[in-house]
C-alpha cells in the first residue's frame, strides 16, 4: 500500500494512494479453503470455497499456479427485518425528537391505486375532478358519494388515507437487501525460464457471476404522466365522465405505481484477462520487463416485470373489450399486454502494452547508489453501453400529457431514457523514478510520468518525498506530489443523459405546499445532466508529512503520525437537482408576482398545466411569488468547480510482544478529517448567500459544496483497532471499528437544527486452532462479526439507516476450515 500520492508512479488519476494486491505466482503444493457464513437475524447461508494449487515442472523450469475462488449467497429481503421492511421510519423516531412525525420520514410511495383527474367534476369526485381508484374493500366504498366500478374497485374523492394504508406501496415488502449472487474466479500463473536466461511468463484469468435481485414495482414521471382516451372502453361502459367523450377530451393519471409485483434484476457479468510478458537482466545490471495485456468485461442486465408506456397508453384508448381495464382489483392481469422485460448491455476493454527497467546502481553519491526505474506504457480504453430500444429511443414515446419525448421521457415506465454510448481512449505514457541517498541518514524519491490520451490534454506529474532517519528510533517522512484525472468515457462521449430521483421542491417547502395543498414539497423529477465538451482535467496538489517512532523504552512499539492534505482544482460536478430547483425558487422570489405568465427559467421545467384552488393561489401570493407547477426536468450540466481541500492527520500505534503465555500484536489506527470544504461555484454562492441572509429558511437543503466536513456520511473520526493472540497451536484475534457522527441535510430544520446521525462502533472476535490431519497441515477457525449485535442509527434512507457509512447486519459468524498439503 503506497499511502501518499502515487500519480507518478501508477497513474496520472492516483491521487491520494494505491492499494497494490499482489498475487502468489509461483505457488507450490495444494491448499483448500471453506468458509460458510450465517446471521442472527437471517436466514440467508454465504459459503466459499477457496483452492489453490501450484507444481514445479520441467526440472524447476516451470511453475504452473492455479487459484480458485468460488462464492454463493442467498439474498436477504428486506421485509426479514422490522425497519427495512417498512419503509415508514416514523415509528423509529423517538417522541421527545424535534423530527418526531416528521412526514420526510415516511418513505413509501403513493400511487398504489391510480389517481385520475377529470375534466369535469362528478358526485364522486373533489371539486378540481380528481377521482380516486380505491378497492372495493375499503370502507370509503360504501359511502354515497362513490362508484362502484364492478371490477373489485370503487371510484371516490381523491384521498391520500385509503383503509389499511392501501393508497401507499410499501417498497420494503418488495425488494431484497442485497440480491442473490453466484460467482466463481479463477487465475493462472504460468513463469518458466528460458535457455538464455530470459523468463517468459503468462496470465490468465476468468470471472463469472450471476446476479438476481428484487425491487419495488415502478410509477410513473411526472415528464410521463398518461392519459386515459376518449373513447376507451370502460369509461364509455361505465359512463365515467360522459363529457369526456364528447369534448373529445383525454383523462389524465396523475400518479400511479400499479401493483403488478416486484421486478427481477437479472444481471450476469463475465471478465477476461490474458497476459504475457518476458523479464530478464542486461549485462549492464537493468533488470527489464516487458508485457502485452488484453482485458474485457461484459455485462448483461435483463430486468422482468416492467411496463411500456406506449402499450399502457394505447391499452387505455382502445375502444374494444380488448382494452387494459384499469379499474380492475387485479392489476397484474389486467396490465399483462403492456408487462416487457428490458436489457442493458455493457462491454468495456482495456489494452496495453508496457515495458520497465529498473537498476539498483545506477551511479553512486557519496551517501551510496543511486537506484532508477523507467518505462512506457500504451493504453487503450473502449467502453460500449446499449440499452434496449424502449430506453435509448428507438421505440420512442410521446406524453400526451407533458408533450415531452426522448431523451427526456422513455417507453418504460419508471425508467430514465439513456441512450447508446460508445467510446475509446489511447493513452501514451513515459514514467521515471529516482531513490537518491542525500547523506547517510537521508534519502529522497523523485518520479515523475507524462500521460498524452489522445482525446484531452496531456498532463506531466511528478512526486518529490523525503525520508530522515533522525536516529535509530525516530523517522521523518514527508512528500509533494500531483495528479490529473481526465473526465471518464462516459462524461466525455455521453453527450446527455437523464436521471429520475426525488426532490425537495424548495418552492413548495417556502409556501407551505403538501401532497394535499398546493404544491408537494417532495416528489421525484427528472435530472437531464448534459455533457460539457469544454470541461478541463481535475488537477490536485498532495502533501504528507509524519514520522515513525520506536522508542526505547518499550521494545517492539511502534508510533507513527502523518498529517496530509489534497488541493484539487477543477472537480468536475454537478450542481444537483436539488440546487437547481433552490435556484428556480430565488429567481422566483427576484422575479415577484408582476406578469406571472412571463416568467420562465432555462434550466427547470415545470408543469403548465395546474388548477389551484383560490386559498391555493393565495399561499404563492403571500409567500410573493408567482403560482407554478411541479418541476418535470431540472437540466444539470457538467462543470468544472472551484477548489476543493480536504486535510486530516493519521495516527498508528504497533505493540508486538512475547511473554511466557502466548504472544500479542496489537494496532491502532486513528484517523481525523480536519477540513472538507468545496468551494462554491458562482450559482451555488449565491444560494448560500440567500439562505444565509434569510430569504430562503434552513429546511430548504443545499448540498454538495462549501463545508462537507460531517455532511452527510462524511464522518471526520475514524477508529479501528486489533489484537492477536497466539498460543502453539492456538489464536485469537478482537477488532473493533468505530465511526464518528455526521448529519443528514435533508433533515435540517428551518432554524437550521441539524438532524444528527451519532456513531457506530462494532466489535468482531475470532478463535482459531491449528491441527494435523495425517501428514497435512489443517486449521479451524471460528469469528463472531459484530459481537454485540450493533445495529445502524437510523436516517431517513431507503432501509431506515445511512448505507454509505453503515452496515446493519448485526450479528453474524462464519466458520472456516483450510487445509494444506
Amino acid at each position: 500500500m503506497l499511502k501518499d500520492g502515487a500519480s507518478a508512479i501508477y497513474g496520472a488519476d492516483a491521487v491520494a494512494g494505491v492499494i497494490n494486491n499482489v498475487l502468489q505466482t509461483d505457488f507450490t503444493g495444494f491448499e483448500v479453503n471453506f468458509r460458510g457464513n450465517g446471521y442472527d437475524h437471517f436466514a440467508a447461508k454465504d459459503q466459499r470455497i477457496q483452492i489453490k494449487y501450484g507444481g514445479d515442472f520441467n526440472d524447476g523450469r516451470t511453475n504452473v499456479s492455479v487459484m480458485f475462488d468460488y462464492y454463493d449467497r442467498d439474498a436477504i429481503a428486506a421485509s426479514e427485518d422490522p425497519r427495512w421492511g417498512d419503509s415508514d421510519h416514523r415509528k423509529w423516531i423517538p417522541a421527545d425528537s424535534l423530527w418526531a412525525n416528521d412526514s420526510s420520514f415516511n418513505n413509501r410511495y403513493s400511487g398504489k391505486w391510480a389517481q385520475l383527474d377529470l375534466r369535469g367534476r362528478t358526485s364522486y369526485s373533489d371539486s378540481a375532478g380528481e377521482i380516486q381508484i380505491m378497492p372495493s374493500s375499503d370502507p370509503r366504498c360504501s359511502r354515497s358519494d362513490s362508484f362502484d366500478t364492478g371490477y373489485g374497485t370503487c371510484l371516490g374523492v381523491d384521498t391520500t388515507s385509503l383503509a389499511n394504508g392501501e393508497y401507499y406501496i410499501n417498497p420494503g415488502q418488495f425488494r431484497d437487501y442485497r440480491g442473490e449472487l453466484e460467482r466463481d474466479n479463477t487465475f493462472v500463473f504460468i513463469n518458466h525460464e528460458l535457455d538464455d536466461g530470459y523468463e517468459l511468463f503468462a496470465e490468465i484469468g476468468q470471472y463469472n457471476s450471476e446476479y438476481r435481485r428484487l425491487k419495488e414495482p415502478a410509477g410513473d414521471f411526472s415528464t410521463a404522466l398518461l392519459n386515459i382516451g376518449p373513447d376507451y372502453y370502460y369509461t364509455n361502459l361505465l359512463g365515467i365522465n360522459a363529457d369526456n367523450s364528447s369534448s373529445n377530451k383525454n383523462i389524465r393519471i396523475d400518479n400511479w405505481r400499479p401493483d403488478i409485483g416486484p421486478r427481477v434484476i437479472n444481471v450476469d457479468k463475465e471478465t477476461s484477462r490474458y497476459l504475457i510478458g518476458l523479464r530478464g537482466t542486461t549485462d549492464s545490471g537493468w533488470d527489464w520487463e516487458t508485457a502485452v495485456l488484453q482485458s474485457k468485461a461484459e455485462s448483461e442486465d435483463f430486468t422482468q416485470n416492467r411496463l411500456s408506456n406506449s402499450l399502457l397508453e394505447a391499452g387505455l384508448a382502445d375502444s374494444t373489450a380488448s382494452a387494459i381495464n384499469i379499474f380492475s382489483s387485479d392489476v397484474k392481469t389486467a396490465l399483462a399486454p403492456a408487462i416487457i422485460d428490458v436489457y442493458r448491455n455493457d462491454t468495456s476493454e482495456l489494452s496495453s502494452f508496457d515495458f520497465k527497467a529498473s537498476n539498483p546502481e545506477i551511479f553512486n553519491l557519496p551517501a551510496g547508489p543511486v537506484a532508477m526505474l523507467v518505462g512506457f506504457e500504451y493504453r487503450k480504453e473502449e467502453y460500449t453501453d446499449d440499452r434496449d430500444p424502449r430506453l435509448d429511443g428507438t421505440t420512442r414515446f410521446t406524453s400526451t400529457v407533458t408533450g415531452l419525448t426522448f431523451p427526456f421521457v422513455g417507453d418504460v415506465l419508471g425508467s430514465s431514457p439513456t441512450a447508446d454510448t460508445t467510446g475509446e481512449r489511447e493513452t501514451n505514457s513515459i514514467f521515471a523514478e529516482l531513490i537518491l541517498p542525500l547523506t547517510e541518514n537521508i534519502e529522497s524519491q523523485l518520479a515523475i510520468r507524462h500521460e498524452d490520451p489522445d482525446d484531452t490534454d496531456s498532463s506531466t506529474v511528478g512526486k518529490f518525498a523525503l525520508g530522515w532517519n533522525v536516529s535509530d528510533n525516530l523517522s521523518l517522512r514527508g512528500s509533494f506530489s500531483t495528479s490529473f484525472r481526465v473526465p471518464n468515457l462516459i462524461q466525455k462521449n455521453q453527450l446527455y443523459v437523464t436521471r429520475y430521483g426525488n426532490v425537495n421542491d424548495a418552492v413548495g417547502v417556502y409556501i407551505g405546499g403538501s401532497n394535499s395543498f398546493a404544491l408537494d414539497d417532495r416528489y421525484s423529477i427528472q435530472s437531464f445532466r448534459i455533457g460539457n465538451p469544454d470541461l478541463k482535467p481535475e488537477e490536485s496538489d498532495n502533501y504528507s508529512v509524519g514520522f515513525v517512532w520506536t522508542p526505547d523504552l518499550i521494545e517492539g512499539l511502534t508510533i507513527t503520525y502523518d498529517e496530509w492534505s489534497i488541493e484539487k482544482e477543477n472537480t468536475i460536478v454537478l450542481l444537483g437537482r436539488s440546487n437547481v430547483v433552490v435556484n428556480d425558487l430565488i429567481n422566483l422570489i427576484n422575479y415577484g408576482t408582476d406578469n406571472c405568465s412571463g416568467y420562465s427559467n432555462p434550466f427547470v421545467t415545470r408543469d403548465t398545466d395546474f388548477s389551484y384552488s383560490e386559498a391555493e393561489l393565495a399561499a404563492f401570493t403571500n409567500a410573493g411569488i408567482c403560482p407554478v407547477g411541479e418541476v418535470l426536468v431540472a437540466t444539470d450540466p457538467y462543470a468544472n468547480a472551484a477548489t476543493r481541500t480536504i486535510e486530516g492527520d493519521d495516527l498508528g500505534i504497533y505493540y508486538d510482544v512475547d511473554t511466557d503465555i502466548g504472544s500479542f500484536k496489537l494496532s491502532i489506527n486513528h484517523s481525523e478529517t480536519d477540513k472538507f470544504y468545496q468551494k462554491p461555484t458562482a450559482t451555488y454562492a449565491q444560494l448560500a448567500a440567500a439562505q444565509e441572509s434569510g430569504i430562503i429558511p434552513f429546511n430548504v437543503t443545499l448540498a454538495g459544496f462549501g463545508d462537507l466536513a460531517l455532511q452527510d456520511g462524511n464522518y471526520v473520526k475514524k477508529t479501528s483497532m486489533k489484537l492477536n493472540y497466539r498460543y502453539g497451536d492456538w489464536g485469537a484475534q478482537i477488532s473493533t471499528l468505530r465511526k464518528g457522527k455526521f448529519y443528514q441535510s435533508s433533515e435540517t430544520r428551518s432554524d437550521g437544527t441539524r438532524f444528527m446521525i451519532p456513531g457506530m462502533r462494532t466489535t468482531n472476535v475470532s478463535v482459531y486452532y491449528n491441527f494435523d490431519i495425517g501428514d497435512y497441515d489443517a486449521r479451524i477457525k471460528l469469528a463472531v462479526k459484530n459481537i454485540d449485535d450493533e445495529r445502524a442509527p437510523l436516517a431517513d434512507r431507503f432501509y431506515g439507516f445511512f448505507a454509505d457509512a453503515h452496515q446493519d447486519y448485526g450479528r453474524n459468524y462464519y466458520l472456516d476450515f483450510r487445509l494444506r498439503m
